[in-house]
């Protein structure tokens, strides 16, 4: 997704709330950053800065347009008419900026989503007082996206449909299906359920000229939804065409979302700045203000193994990694006595994890990684996707295969450090790292490394 939208940037010229700077966004933008630094504000400006609000259908969970006075000066950089070229206009948002915006603005419309706005309004909905509790005529819900649902929050969602309902601040939506086989709706949904089903419709039919604002999607979700509930939000964002900006404090969304598309709201003295992301375990560490309690201790031969099986849990159970401590224990008897010595522990769950070349056998709480030995595995893989790894490893795609071919015999305790010595373009971990991603992330081991995190959360 390296498509950009149709609002390029935010320019802060002067604000008591941020240092002069820009804020740049693409298709889809990320945003986090520690509470108080800015985020939310951010998003009301760019919301202010479009004329035609709230989407095609004037949703009444934000209510009536609400005055935003803006006294500070900032600016809006668009390109150049919807579906048009490079050129940039930049124009300032004002109070009351609707009724007089530049023409290359009257055609884009923003959509604000905040959870708690839209069940605020539920105990007036609910009471009957705003329309006659009759079931409207609905539209079914696209089967990927019920599908979505299904993955996002652990039910099976059927004959999903969604009307809107007339009311005297506008349209509601009223979402009707059965939820493992019960009949379901709007009135009868948790909060969460509600807010995922909401989101979800806003963007599918949100249009190329729609930039759509979701304030902290994680909100009433439990994690280990939080994965499945971006990629859908990326996936109608690219189907549709629309611009997507998230705000989020969830460590699941920030490490799925590719640094790319992330930036971090920063408060310094008294006002914020809007940065770009380089490494987002650097990020979750400068965010995270508490360690998470350790549930689960995993046991592994190596450093090298230590990686590929954290991998696989950023991977397949992104929620569990906060809570999972992988431990090195120096070979694979260190692993077996371990889990052995361990296997009674009363307040961890305890997994061991061997290379594929071990002697030992997989059994009970010891499983094994896929294939043969890891750093032929990650040779193997590396040649299959050279061009990629190269373009991570700064290097060229030549220099890569002789390196690999170079350091194959070498031992495995040497085997990183011999390809970064041969590359001369990163250190030995960086290595590793780009080799582990790229094993990580191939077609044909999907279904075994699903197996393998099946395997350690459920020991």
């Amino acid at each position: 997704m390296d498509r950009q939208g149709p609002v390029r940037s935010l320019e802060i010229v002067e604000s008591e709330v941020f240092a002069p700077g820009r804020l740049e966004l693409g298709q889809l933008t990320v945003l986090t950053g520690l509470h108080g630094a800015g985020k939310s504000h951010a998003l009301v400006l760019l919301r202010e800065a479009l004329p035609q609000w709230q989407s095609l259908w004037d949703v009444p969970p934000i209510g009536p347009r609400r005055e935003v006075t803006l006294t500070a000066a900032y600016d809006v950089v668009l390109a150049q008419g919807v579906g048009g070229g490079v050129e940039h206009v930049v124009f300032p948002i004002e109070t009351n900026y609707g009724r007089h915006a530049p023409t290359a603005a009257t055609e884009l419309q923003a959509t604000w989503l905040d959870a708690h706005e839209v069940r605020s309004l539920f105990p007036l909905f609910d009471s009957g007082v705003v329309y006659p509790r009759t079931p409207a005529v609905g539209t079914p819900v696209a089967a990927a996206i019920s599908a979505a649902m299904c993955q996002i929050l652990g039910h099976t969602y059927t004959e999903l449909s969604v009307a809107l309902v007339d009311t005297d601040g506008g349209d509601f939506p009223e979402f009707r299906g059965r939820r493992d086989g019960a009949p379901i709706s709007t009135w009868t949904m948790s909060s969460a359920e509600f807010w995922v089903s909401y989101i979800l419709w806003v963007l599918s039919w949100a249009a190329e000229n729609e930039l759509v604002i979701i304030d902290e999607p994680e909100t009433s979700l439990s994690s280990p939804g939080h994965q499945a509930f971006l990629d859908e939000i990326a996936r109608l964002t690219l189907k549709q065409g629309c611009q997507t900006i998230v705000a989020t404090h969830s460590e699941t969304m920030i490490r799925r979302t590719p640094v790319s598309m992330l930036r971090v709201v920063l408060r310094a003295d008294e006002q914020s700045t809007f940065e770009r992301v380089d490494d987002v375990e650097t990020l979750l560490r400068s965010l995270r203000r508490d360690e998470a309690p350790v549930r689960r201790i995993v046991l592994v031969e190596d450093m090298t193994a230590q990686a590929m099986t954290l991998a696989a849990l950023r991977r397949f159970a992104p929620s569990a990694v906060a809570f999972t401590e992988i431990v090195v224990a120096d070979g694979s008897s260190n692993v077996v006595s371990g889990v052995r010595a361990l296997a009674h522990a009363q307040r961890v769950a305890v997994a061991g994890v061997l290379d594929g070349d071990a002697q030992d056998d997989a059994h009970g709480q010891v499983f094994k990684l896929p294939g043969g030995a890891p750093e032929v595995e990650l040779a193997r893989a590396a040649r299959s996707n050279v061009a990629a790894v190269a373009v991570e490893l700064d290097a060229k795609r030549v220099d890569v295969l002789m390196a690999l071919d170079a350091s194959r015999h070498e031992d495995h305790q040497r085997f990183f450090t011999s390809l970064a010595a041969k590359l001369s373009t990163r250190n030995a971990d960086q290595v590793r790292d780009v080799l582990v991603r790229n094993w990580a992330a191939q077609e044909a081991l999907q279904l075994e490394l699903d197996r393998l995190v099946a395997a350690i959360i459920e020991s």
